[in-house]
């Protein structure tokens, strides 16, 4: 039986960069699918989860059962999935993991169809192998479109005794080659304004006990962004934030970090 994702709730965020310097307005490509319903896997041994990361009607991944008691992960499109180097299981990953050509831990490394955990029966009791177990943590993959590679996670919450587990989200970099970032989904910013005089004000849509989280950096082809000393929990459907103008040149992102 193919389980397939609802294609309802879904939602699709795209970051916006602002330059103080230019006005210039950048979008980044992260495309990120949450579910209105966790797809829950692994329960049944004939259950097969697809997944098309980018929705063009072309599954790019597949869970299933590899055996009655183990969970695997299976690139369909020529794709791959970083893994453990120490046991060549998909490696749970933390959010802000850089997913990208080169990885940031020499213990992990990408490969093909990978397994995610398993267990075993024997008389002394049941013994499970896998580093997923009771973890809600992203996988990083990798997967072709018109045969360039692009980045992307998906989000598993593993069952603590089982193999299996629910699909909570995913997410992927439309731009090729652009690595992405495990977990970190940046959201549209609808307006900006100079505010008062040396202020930016940055207004963008909120979901209401979701936190938010802006960065900056003062060159656009810097590796990393830098989290402004403050978080901001979502009270109502709306955010607007004052920021200083403080250097010629200043690119700010919104993320929602939880």
């Amino acid at each position: 039986m193919i389980h397939r994702a609802p294609a309802c709730g879904l939602a699709l965020a795209i970051a916006v960069f602002f330059s103080l310097a230019s006005a210039s307005l950048l979008r980044s490509a992260v495309i990120v699918t949450r579910l209105a319903e966790p797809i829950v896997m692994g329960v049944d041994s004939s259950t097969d989860v697809p997944i098309d990361l980018n929705r063009d009607g072309t599954n790019d991944f597949v869970f299933d059962k590899w055996a009655f008691q183990q969970l695997g992960l299976d690139p369909l499109t020529g794709g791959a999935v970083i893994v453990r180097t120490e046991d060549a299981r998909v490696a749970p990953l933390n959010a802000g993991f850089r997913i990208g050509p080169t990885l940031a831990l020499e213990e992990t490394h990408w490969a093909g169809r990978s397994a995610i955990s398993a267990c075993a029966a024997f008389p002394t009791g049941v013994h499970c192998i896998g580093t997923f177990f009771g973890l809600d943590a992203y996988i990083g993959v990798e997967f072709p479109i018109d045969g360039q590679t692009h980045y992307g996670w998906i989000r598993l919450d593993h069952f603590l005794l089982a193999p299996g587990g629910r699909i909570i989200e995913w997410a992927y970099e439309s731009t090729p080659g652009v690595p992405i970032y495990a977990g970190l989904k940046p959201v549209p910013v609808s307006a900006t304004e100079i505010a008062r005089p040396g202020f930016l004000r940055l207004n963008w849509a909120a979901e209401i006990g979701r936190t938010y989280q802006v960065q900056s950096k003062e060159q656009l082809d810097a590796p990393a962004w830098s989290n402004l000393n403050f978080a901001l929990p979502a009270t109502s459907t709306n955010i607007m934030v004052d920021l200083p103008m403080q250097a010629d040149a200043q690119f700010y992102r919104v993320i929602e970090v939880e």
